[in-house]
């Protein structure tokens, strides 16, 4: 099983892309300079990235990145096996009725 490493360098934000470049790092075929043109056109977040249609996504990566249609088709499937997870949080205290201010 082959395994990419992330630097630690891009973790930090870069290029406009408020994440920073690591989830893009990724996927297949993409290098700093792929996130950079992507992320001047449609694509500001991974999440933006991940939730565009099939034919958004390769038009984008075809006409931006220059990406060939193997490649298009090879980051399409690990964007298929990504889970997307949605977390809703509610912070309460118990017996919150009670509490009195002053």
């Amino acid at each position: 099983m082959a395994m990419q490493v992330i630097p630690l360098s891009s973790r930090k934000t870069t290029g406009g892309l408020a994440e920073g470049i690591a989830p893009f790092l990724q996927l297949p075929h993409f290098s700093g300079s792929v996130v950079k043109k992507i992320g001047c056109k449609k694509a500001r977040t991974f999440e933006d990235f991940f939730h565009m249609s099939m034919q958004e996504r390769a038009e984008l990566l075809e006409k931006v990145a220059g990406f060939f249609s193997a490649e298009i088709q090879y980051v399409g499937m690990v964007l298929e096996m990504m889970p997307s997870v949605t977390l809703e949080v509610k912070c309460e205290t118990e017996d919150e009725e009670g509490i009195k201010t002053g």
